[in-house]
């Protein structure tokens, strides 16, 4: 079989009419610009690598998502938005056809092309791999990844009445699907968004959260299966068509339609056609119809509610859909969130007065703060003074203090106050899953960890079918102790979100922690979406650390073109896993060369940053490799000291290991075991078989210290336990 790069020349390749581009995930036709999930990429390059031939779905598989890991479902939806971006039809296909029982065969003809476009966004840095796709994706007019930002608004999710009854109406509202030019698919999520938002504010109506809803988008289940997997009693979905006409003369024709779940009855069906500036009208209007057919009544605010318009500008509006998209979460690149910046930063200049973009800017500053990307004091004032502005437009919207929670808790640390913001929120919108989990990280953070995998339970009643909160679910099990949890959430997470790589990370984590292994991890790790973005490294490094193998990882880290893997919570470099390997290698010059290069950065940070316990805690590392013992152990307790006083249960045990790490290092064993004995008793993802397992504790290994605290039987929150106890 012919490789990518031979087929595709610089990654770039047409099938019939349309021209792809795998290096941006893109499918472009005229100025059509459709941007692919990287999985759906990767199948139609595997096809295009065989034109005409029947490849069967084993063989996708395996090439695609390395192997069987998730049955054929993942394929079945990828080949499934194939079609859609192609507007191909499986019954007549002119690109991707069906073989029954054998496989899939391209049928469109492929040709190479010579390079693939690059589209450059306006004063952004200069971005790789999956983030350049983004961003590329982004700056083409309107494209099909702002479809997926419209939806991503359930970052927070929608907000409804605290003082809602006990057995509200429940309803799902489906990704409205788009039945005009592809790159307008946004347009249809923005639809399918603001009616979602309208019904969330009316008290008698549980909505189910956007993020369980995109699960079913383009699903071939029936209204009445989504509704019953759901748990709904209502179903909403429908089409949107925008039809540009001419002399500017735009249109939108919305066609929703209700289903009843208990006997899949269509209570309700309509036809909206309007000029494109009546959107908003025409949202509320659908809204209503929707609330008068399950049997509510609207009155008074609640009808304000549901007639509300974020802007009046629809470009400062686009900007904003634009904006939540690239900065959706805080696992985005630093590329992303700052282009998402630059976006709420162009929203709030077309339209001085909306106040929910003053606040998404704010919260962005904070997620650059809280990830290391940014901790200047100019981004700190200008987000004080969007939040300040945001609050002065808007003080009872629940959004805007969900933002102003989230400044207080990535800026600040403020625990009290950011639980007071969210308290807010909660009185004035009451409970969604986003809400619910931003709450369940602080818990965890104050060292709350009962009460913050209660919370992250109750996000998931509200949101059945998101992965987010199946990762939040599995990392706080993970840390507990309750190894199985973990396994079973996070495996539930990566079936319905197969493209993000975090998760297999963390599987891979419980697999290491449960019982050291690294066989169950393996296959694992060779399913994840292949990247040389740092944080997959990091992963793959310690497996074949884990596993003995120091020369390949000692190769994957020389072959990484990245310098900081994770600035948040431990500060950790291509670097300082260098001069680790180095070490173990025996290669101390190597070791010696690394740890001086790491120290003066982490000298030159300090110097901006004097508090930050993850530079203080890196700084003692390598000093302890120069053999400046003292110094070492002093930046080393340092970072232990500042992460208590802000008391961080989650940053906590990171800082302990690497006063352990030190203290092992300069060659004092019985601080090193009093150290690890403290960090094994509390909620971390560290365990006594993974201690056995990871090298870094090698020079331990002879001590009696050690393995006494090795033999030690523990229960599942890693407590110590005397033997025969249940």
């Amino acid at each position: 079989m012919a490789s990518l790069p031979a087929l595709c020349g610089h990654g770039s390749f047409r099938v019939g009419e349309w021209a792809a581009y795998p290096s941006l995930n893109q499918l472009v036709r005229g100025e059509f610009v459709v941007r692919l999930r990287p999985k759906v990429m990767d199948v139609l390059a595997h096809l295009a690598s065989r034109p005409g031939d029947v490849v069967s779905k084993d063989e996708i598989l395996d090439a695609v998502w390395a192997k069987k890991f998730l049955g054929d479902t993942a394929l079945s939806r990828a080949v499934f938005e194939l079609r859609e971006a192609l507007g191909d039809d499986p019954q007549h296909p002119v690109y991707v056809e069906t073989i029954p029982k054998r496989g899939y065969r391209l049928v469109a003809s492929v040709q190479p092309l010579e390079a693939a476009p690059l589209v450059a966004v306006p004063g952004a840095p200069e971005p790789r791999a999956r983030s350049r796709a983004r961003a590329a994706a982004a700056a083409v007019g309107v494209v099909v990844a702002v479809a997926a930002g419209v939806l991503a608004m359930g970052r927070i999710g929608p907000f409804r009445s605290a003082t809602a009854p006990v057995n509200p109406k429940k309803i799902v509202v489906l990704p409205f699907e788009n039945l005009g030019a592809p790159d307008d698919a946004y347009f249809a999520a923005g639809v399918t968004d603001e009616i979602t938002n309208r019904l969330v504010s009316v008290q008698e109506i549980s909505v189910i959260s956007r993020g369980s809803a995109e699960n079913y988008a383009g699903s071939k289940l029936g209204q009445r299966e989504i509704g019953r997997e759901l748990g709904v009693d209502f179903v909403l979905g429908g089409a949107v068509r925008w039809e540009r006409g001419a002399a500017g003369r735009n249109r939108v024709r919305i066609t929703p339609r209700l289903v009843r779940v208990a006997d899949d009855t269509q209570v309700w069906a309509s036809v909206y056609d309007r000029v494109l500036e009546d959107i908003f009208s025409v949202q509320s209007e659908i809204a209503r119809s929707v609330i008068a057919e399950v049997g509510i009544a609207l009155q008074g605010p609640a009808r304000s509610a549901v007639d509300r318009r974020p802007t009046a500008n629809l470009e400062a509006y686009q900007a904003f859909l634009r904006g939540r998209y690239q900065a959706a979460n805080i696992y985005r690149s630093e590329q992303d969130l700052r282009l998402g910046l630059r976006m709420f930063e162009r929203a709030v200049a077309l339209d001085p007065g909306f106040a929910v973009a003053w606040a998404e800017t704010a919260r962005v500053r904070a997620m650059l703060h809280h990830v290391g990307f940014d901790r200047t004091d100019v981004s700190r004032t200008e987000a004080r003074r969007a939040l300040d502005r945001a609050l002065s437009l808007d003080a009872a919207s629940a959004s805007i203090h969900f933002d102003a929670a989230l400044y207080h808790y990535w800026f600040n640390r403020d625990y009290p106050r950011a639980l007071a913001e969210f308290a807010l929120a909660r009185k004035a919108g009451g409970d969604t899953a986003g809400l619910l989990s931003a709450e369940g990280y602080l818990f965890r953070r104050q060292g709350r960890w009962e009460e913050a995998l209660k919370t992250f339970e109750a996000a998931a009643r509200l949101d059945p079918r998101g992965w987010t909160v199946l990762r939040e679910l599995g990392t706080t099990s993970l840390y507990m102790g309750r190894y199985a949890d973990a396994e079973r959430h996070l495996e539930q997470a990566i079936a319905l979100a197969p493209d993000e790589a975090d998760l297999y990370g963390f599987l891979a984590e419980t697999y290491w922690t449960w019982r050291a292994d690294t066989g169950a991890a393996e296959p694992v790790l060779r399913a994840m979406p292949k990247s040389l973005e740092p944080r997959q490294v990091r992963w793959r490094f310690w497996q074949e650390v884990y596993r003995g193998d120091l020369g390949a990882a000692l190769d994957r880290l020389q072959a990484g073109s990245f310098d900081v893997i994770d600035s948040s919570e431990n500060w950790e470099s291509r670097g300082l896993l260098l001069a680790r390997v180095y070490r173990m290698l025996g290669r101390t010059d190597d070791a010696r060369r690394e740890f001086e290069q790491v120290r003066a950065e982490m000298e030159r940070l300090l110097g901006q940053r004097a508090d930050d316990p993850s530079l203080h805690s890196t700084l003692g590392l390598c000093l302890a490799g120069l053999g400046r013992n003292d110094d070492a152990v002093r930046e080393g307790r340092r970072a232990v000291e500042l992460v208590a006083l802000r008391h961080d249960s989650v940053a906590g045990p990171g800082m302990a290991l690497a006063l352990a790490e030190v203290y092992t290092m300069v060659g004092e064993p019985e601080s090193a075991c009093a150290v690890l004995e403290s960090t094994l008793a509390k909620p971390a993802a560290i365990s006594a078989a993974r201690l056995r397992m990871d090298p870094t504790w090698a020079p331990l290994r002879s001590q009696p210290c050690f393995a006494a605290l090795l033999a030690k039987p523990r229960d599942a929150k890693g407590e110590t336990r005397e033997s025969g106890a249940s």
